[in-house]
């Protein structure tokens, strides 16, 4: 496609636990310059004010910066979440699922979905209610590193937190103490599967090859029950894909948002 629109578009994309909006420059680089990239930074993430531990937040908390930046856009948006911000991207399509043009999730982590998934979405949820207890116990003991490195290797596999550099490392353990936040927002929302089938958005979910059960399981389910909704595996990727393979995964995203602003078979075979 040749990226010649007659007018910018905005993308929203949000970034997973332990991150910030920096984790999508590669994305914005492929957007550019048919699209305006805005990537705010999630509650006690980046820029903002470290959260406090013994606060409550929601995902609608999580969502109130985004749907600002919707309220005030003249034309719908397009919205991008990976993990904990692809839960957030859902809680702000489902609130506003009028001013949304397109979806593009990486293994969102509405958890709560997985209540609704028979046995083996039992036993996913506790896989997932036993690290946010571990995680949550180990912050409470004042030791983030632990708590980080044991909740990185959850997702990205066993040896995951020791090939990141002395830099990365330092700074997750300094955002320790919001991730337990994020497991009781997730796990304490109400959204349900009968909700997300009354999004009529063109809809992207990927999922990496290795991806935890928990997480493969939530987002197959998320894209056969949203009625636009497709699922596209990314080949030997994990969890933390838009991170690890962030190219393969921004040609893939911008190209889902480039076919639905210009109305393209959504269906049609996706290449980065």
């Amino acid at each position: 496609m040749n990226g010649h629109f007659a007018t910018t578009q905005t993308v929203i994309a949000l970034h997973c636990s332990g991150a910030s909006g920096r984790q999508w420059q590669r994305l914005g680089e492929r957007l550019y310059p048919y699209c305006q990239l805005i990537t705010p930074d999630l509650i006690g993430y980046g820029s903002n004010a470290p959260a406090d531990p013994d606060t409550t937040i929601s995902l609608s908390d999580e969502a109130a910066a985004p749907i600002g930046i919707i309220d005030r856009s003249v034309a719908p948006v397009h919205l991008v979440g990976h993990s904990y911000g692809g839960a957030v991207a859902l809680r702000v399509a489902l609130d506003r699922p009028n001013q949304i043009a397109s979806l593009t999730l990486y293994e969102p982590s509405a958890f709560r979905l997985l209540r609704d998934f028979g046995s083996a979405g039992a036993a996913a949820h506790r896989d997932i209610t036993d690290l946010a207890g571990t995680t949550r116990a180990s912050v409470n003991a004042g030791r983030e590193i632990e708590a980080m490195r044991n909740f990185y290797d959850y997702w990205q596999g066993a040896g995951g937190w020791e090939k990141l550099s002395p830099e990365t490392r330092s700074a997750l353990a300094t955002r320790a103490t919001k991730v337990p936040l994020d497991f009781d927002a997730l796990l304490g929302d109400g959204m349900q599967l009968r909700h997300l089938s009354r999004l009529n958005i063109p809809t992207l979910v990927l999922v990496g090859q290795h991806a935890p059960q928990p997480s493969r399981l939530v987002a197959e389910r998320i894209a056969h029950s949203i009625p636009k909704g497709r699922l596209i595996e990314i080949a030997d990727a994990g969890h933390m894909g838009p991170i690890t393979h962030r190219d393969i995964v921004a040609g893939i995203m911008s190209e889902h948002i480039r076919r639905t602003i210009s109305g393209v078979n959504a269906f049609l075979p996706l290449a980065a």
